[in-house]
Order: C-alpha cells, then sequence, then structure tokens
C-alpha cells in the first residue's frame, strides 16, 4: 500500500559530514492504494550519544489530490512527526528536513561518529492491512568525524561490616 523513500541528499552519503553542517533528507511517501488511508509519519535520530538541531522541515511537493496545508509536522528534540491526516489513493507528498547533527564532549571510541536517522509511516486504521510493511520506513546513516574518547572509570567498592561485629569463626552455624 504505502512506499516510503527518504534519500540523504547533501551532502553527498558516501562523504563524512562536519559537526554542525547542514544534512538534507527528502522524504517521499506514497499510497499505491487501493484504499484512501489515515496515516502519520515521522523521522528521527537513532543515535544515542549525538543530538541533532532540525531547522526546518516543509512539504516540498505532492501529487494527487493532497496539498502540502494538509500536513502539519510538529518538531521535538530527536525527532519529527506529522498529525494523523488522510492520504488519498496515488497521492504522494515530499518533505524536505534540515538538520544539523552537534558534536558530544566526547564518545565511546576515536573512531568515525555514525548516526542512525530512521523515517517510518504508520497506519492508523485497524481495517487496513498494508501488504508490504518493509517499505513502511528506512533507515539512512550519517558519518561523522571522530571526537576524542570519553574517560572511563574502573570503579571498584569494597564494603567491610564493623557493626555488629561478625562472627570469628569458632561457632557451629560459622565454621569458618
Amino acid at each position: 500500500m504505502f512506499v516510503l523513500i527518504r534519500y540523504k541528499i547533501d551532502p553527498d552519503p558516501l562523504t563524512i559530514t562536519n559537526w554542525n553542517q547542514e544534512v538534507t533528507f527528502e522524504t517521499t511517501v506514497c499510497n499505491n492504494g487501493p484504499l484512501d488511508a489515515n496515516i502519520t509519519f515521522f523521522i528521527q535520530n537513532l543515535a544515542q550519544t549525538i543530538a541533532w538541531n532540525i531547522l526546518s522541515v516543509e512539504c516540498i511537493e505532492t501529487t494527487g489530490t493532497i496539498f502540502c496545508g494538509a500536513i502539519n509536522i510538529t518538531i521535538n528534540d530527536i525527532f519529527w512527526v506529522s498529525d494523523a491526516f488522510i492520504l488519498p489513493v496515488d497521492a504522494t507528498f515530499t518533505i524536505r528536513t534540515i538538520a544539523v547533527f552537534l558534536e558530544p564532549d566526547c564518545s565511546p571510541n576515536t573512531d568515525n561518529n555514525q548516526v542512525l536517522v530512521r523515517s517510518g509511516v504508520n497506519v492508523l486504521e485497524a481495517g487496513i492491512l498494508d501488504s508490504n510493511i518493509l517499505n513502511n520506513a528506512q533507515n539512512d546513516s550519517v558519518l561523522l568525524p571522530p571526537t576524542s574518547a570519553c574517560d572511563f572509570v574502573n570503579l571498584n567498592v569494597t564494603k567491610t561490616q564493623i557493626s555488629p561485629e561478625l562472627p570469628d569463626g569458632k561457632l557451629p552455624n560459622n565454621p569458618i
């Protein structure tokens, strides 16, 4: 029923993106039918240690009987999400997202950093079953420069009981 296509279009997906460099994603969603469907969709930064700042999200193109004005988007810290709306059969829309990735103070190692960005479509009607749910979500990765490694602490704890005093081991129930 749905096909979701997302491309990281700038900078080139095969190059390392600099910290705070604008990254542009374009997401196209198509309803191949046979039914109109109530949907919502999103794009999300799945990196645990690398934050992003979403600079803008805008509908840039539609086909069929959907218009950009019908799509409302809410931006949160790690994702944006659309309000629910009806996507007619044979309609498509394309959303452009511009974000920057913020350099963390450190990372688990000194390798290049990789961020996974996921987008997806959710059908909000129990009576509609999508014949191919594998094309309702897509992942992209963004390769970022290394950062210094975080300091790790090898923490050991020793606990000694001083009161009440432990048995000296001479009792029958404590032979040590």
